[in-house]
């Protein structure tokens, strides 16, 4: 999942990802605990984010390290998690799904026409408006990652509490749309 900004002739690639318990209805329903979600860090990729880049920048030193952590964390999430990325060519590379499938990171099919299935599009546009009221015509490229780590570390947890609870409603319309857009 990610976005870019372009920003004074270079890119800045944000990247992270929603996490959630890997059951949210059984520790939700059955123990009355509030439900964990979280952002875990902000990303910056600097430049062109091709595959080997995405590779060795995001999925090996974040990715499998954050999904290992959660499975040794929560037995039951294996059983849960999964991946989900966009159709950015460096999600797409034969590569980067063998080193997924390698790692055995499970994938959620994406649908070609629905980029607006993933509530993370709805956390970038957020930021992106937060950002934006930060930049100044003297910001420079330090300050645009600055304010997107700052911007995103005051993300409210309950606007991505209701985001993530979309998740259900928003994959029931894109197959009722038949991998069409949705209202999301």
């Amino acid at each position: 999942m990610q976005s870019n900004l372009k920003f004074s002739a270079f890119f800045l690639f944000p990247w992270s990802c929603l996490n959630f318990m890997s059951n949210p209805m059984q520790y939700c329903h059955q123990s009355c605990k509030v439900c964990i979600l979280s952002l875990i860090n902000l990303f910056t990729v600097r430049g062109n984010l091709n595959a080997a880049r995405y590779q060795a920048e995001i999925i090996q030193p974040v990715v499998d390290p954050f999904l290992r952590q959660q499975r040794q964390q929560d037995p039951l999430a294996a059983q849960y998690q999964i991946f989900q990325q966009d159709g950015a060519p460096a999600h797409t590379a034969r590569t980067t799904k063998a080193l997924l499938q390698q790692l055995g990171i499970d994938l959620m099919e994406w649908p070609s026409k629905s980029p607006d299935l993933s509530p993370i599009e709805n956390v970038w546009d957020h930021l992106g408006q937060a950002v934006a009221e930060r930049v100044t015509e003297n910001s420079t490229l330090d300050d645009l990652e600055r304010f997107l780590k700052e911007e995103w570390r005051a993300m409210d947890q309950d606007y991505l509490r209701d985001l993530i609870w979309t998740m259900r409603d928003r994959c029931e319309e894109c197959i009722a749309a038949q991998g069409g857009s949705t209202h999301y």
